[in-house]
């Protein structure tokens, strides 16, 4: 096989045909531009500064911003609050976002508990407490639209709105099965001698 450079764009065969190929002088700042500007979109948004609040003797984190109407961010199974972070900044120009870790993931808490719906519905009880929100709009992503559901079937007096993306906990007939409340939160309390309660570090 026989290999042939070119001096020039002009010489390159694809010149002659019909579809006239751009040189490639032309081609790389192009492609240069594109890679540039998919890199640019992996680059996460800016995300507040992390707060923690004490609930039943466990630090649970969370993001704050804005002003407005209380809008809490609840995430899903195997999520984080982080999760929302495109979300938080647009929102923020309207309502006062709250997006916190809940027990159990990202940066909040740990504890080695019986985790149930009944545990996550008691610390955003807890949360909405502590943190003086006496009313939200609550936005619940998979797990977390469940819990957003039943924290509205138990505390509707406390919810503005519910909005549910792609919520578990929904069957095609009736209202979701109740699950058995292992987890009595006052055990923590017990155990720890705090108030459910707590104030920001």
């Amino acid at each position: 096989m026989r290999w042939r450079t070119w001096r020039s764009c002009d010489e390159w065969p694809l010149r002659s045909l019909p579809w006239q190929v751009p040189s490639v002088c032309c081609l790389l700042p192009t492609a240069y531009c594109l890679l540039s500007l998919a890199a640019a979109a992996q680059v996460p948004p800016p995300i507040p500064t992390e707060k923690a609040v004490q609930l039943y003797g466990q630090s649970v984190h969370y993001y704050e911003a804005g002003q407005g109407s209380n809008l809490i961010l609840v995430h899903g199974l195997g999520s984080e609050a982080s999760i929302w972070a495109a979300n938080i900044g647009p929102l923020s120009g309207k309502y006062h976002v709250y997006a916190p870790d809940q027990i159990g993931f990202g940066h909040s808490d740990k504890p080695i508990i019986d985790y149930k719906i009944a545990t996550f519905v008691d610390f955003l009880d807890a949360f909405m407490q502590a943190l003086a929100i006496p009313k939200a709009t609550l936005v619940g992503n998979s797990l977390g639209g469940w819990i957003s559901l039943d924290f509205t079937a138990q505390h509707p007096e406390m919810v503005d709105k519910l909005v549910l993306v792609d919520a578990a906990g929904l069957r095609a007939e009736g209202a979701p099965h109740a699950l058995p409340v292992d987890l009595n939160p006052s055990s923590l309390l017990k155990s720890s001698g705090q108030s459910a309660v707590g104030s920001r570090p």
